[in-house]
């Protein structure tokens, strides 16, 4: 992006730059690597045993013997530097997040003083991640009103160059933060006080899940063969289920995860919520939590996976379907071809639902 310049320099090289094995990469400031790594949440054992010692090593200068890396400058675009500086001044260090390969893909930065973290700048540079943007800002909006706490305040979206655009939020991440591995009881009343304070009766045919089922009932053709009949008949029953009813739901994160939530404190935060929609099941985001977890930390297979959940005790059919349908229009609606294929992976898992 012409947003965000990654240089290589012989003579500056204030950046530590390293990446995972599916390719995702980071650049961590020299000057205060450790605030510098609240941007880098690993799931796995190995990430969290690199975080911990990449600041250590680096101080002793051990690092390039133990870890890989690379050292470089990181420059911001004069345009996004003096967006930075009319809320931060000029005297702020940073640490950026390359994004996650994919159509919604965008570069976080993550804006610091010391050890203090003051806010988090997204910059994306297609249409669709644009309308993600100002979808995000209106519902973060919609939930200060309502008096929710536990999710950041977007500062403003503003063009950048070539279609690019930066969403600039605060965040209420401390020193001491945690993240939650698994899901508890700060996580249910996180969910019940995002409904409590969102929640309002409507007519389900004018409510944000039931575009999200019409979507994947007009793009049905985009699910494998072998379990699209499955996926339009738990469709068509939970369209019937809900047709002209009023129901009386929230706004969910659709998200909902470790990696996009955290503890200060003993209380629960969460940010990014630019799949959010104002009017949906509010147990979809439990299930998210649930499932992604298993799927992304855990290692689980889809066999291993749907085992472990029926295992639960609070293990509801109904409600997965109902999820399980939704997470599949949403994969659909990027609609590249790693998209697709996770749809169909989420398929799978709705049939061994029956």
């Amino acid at each position: 992006m012409q947003s965000v310049l990654l240089k290589k320099s012989a003579t500056n090289n204030n950046y530590i730059a390293f990446s995972n094995n599916k390719g995702k990469k980071w650049s961590v400031h020299k000057n205060n690597i450790s605030t510098s790594l609240k941007l880098y949440e690993p799931m796995h054992l190995k990430g969290r045993f690199f975080k911990l010692l990449l600041p250590i090593f680096y101080k002793i200068g051990l690092l390039k013997y133990f870890l890989n890396y690379e050292e470089n400058s990181v420059v911001l675009s004069e345009k996004l530097m003096t967006f930075l500086e009319s809320y931060y001044g000029k005297n702020f260090e940073f640490s950026v997040f390359w994004g996650t390969p994919c159509i919604d893909s965008k570069i976080t930065i993550q804006i610091f003083k010391n050890n203090k973290i003051l806010g988090y700048c997204k910059v994306g540079k297609n249409n669709r991640v644009k309308n993600l943007f100002y979808l995000e800002k209106d519902k973060l909006k919609f939930l200060k009103e309502k008096n929710f706490d536990y999710a950041p305040d977007c500062l403003d979206v503003v063009p950048l160059n070539n279609n690019e655009y930066a969403f600039l939020q605060t965040t209420n991440k401390k020193k001491n933060y945690k993240t939650p591995k698994k899901f508890g009881k700060s996580h249910y009343r996180f969910l019940l006080d995002l409904f409590n304070k969102t929640n309002k009766s409507i007519l389900f045919e004018e409510t944000d899940f039931y575009s999200s089922l019409n979507f994947l009932q007009k793009n049905i053709n985009l699910i494998d063969e072998k379990f699209r009949e499955n996926v339009n008949s738990n469709l068509t029953d939970i369209m019937n289920l809900y047709a002209n009813k009023i129901v009386n739901w929230g706004l969910v994160h659709r998200d909902f995860t470790p990696w996009n939530t955290y503890f200060n404190n003993g209380k629960l935060f969460a940010f990014d919520f630019e799949y959010a929609l104002f009017n949906a099941p509010g147990f979809i985001d439990k299930w998210h939590f649930i499932f992604q977890t298993n799927i992304f930390k855990n290692k689980l297979n889809n066999k291993k996976l749907i085992k472990k959940v029926k295992k639960l005790k609070f293990y509801n059919s109904l409600e997965i379907k109902i999820y399980l349908l939704d997470i599949i229009s949403l994969y659909l609606t990027r609609g590249e071809k790693e998209d697709i294929d996770i749809a169909n992976k989420r398929a799978e898992l709705l049939l061994m639902c029956n």
